[in-house]
């Protein structure tokens, strides 16, 4: 028994994300504004290269909460519980 499948829908629409995800990803890599991007846990996904050239001191700050890059005395661990 032969089967044939049409993969040409499917791999259309797997182009077509790809080139959303692209456009999104040299929107947010080109952008002048600062921009994060956290997990549920506030964990650091995502920095642009505007936010790491405006703010040397965050090191890297990937996998780190917002408490932990913030600088000493400017949050409360309280604000985000």
């Amino acid at each position: 028994c032969l089967m044939v499948r049409d993969d040409s829908e499917r791999a259309e629409l797997q182009a077509r994300l790809a080139a959303v995800e692209n456009e999104y990803r040299a929107l947010a890599e080109h952008s002048p504004d600062c921009i994060v991007r956290y997990d549920v846990d506030l964990r650091i996904r995502y920095v642009n290269p505007t936010l790491r050239r405006n703010v040397r001191t965050l090191g890297d700050p990937l996998g780190r909460t917002v408490l932990e890059t913030a600088p000493p005395g400017r949050l409360s661990p309280q604000a985000y519980q």
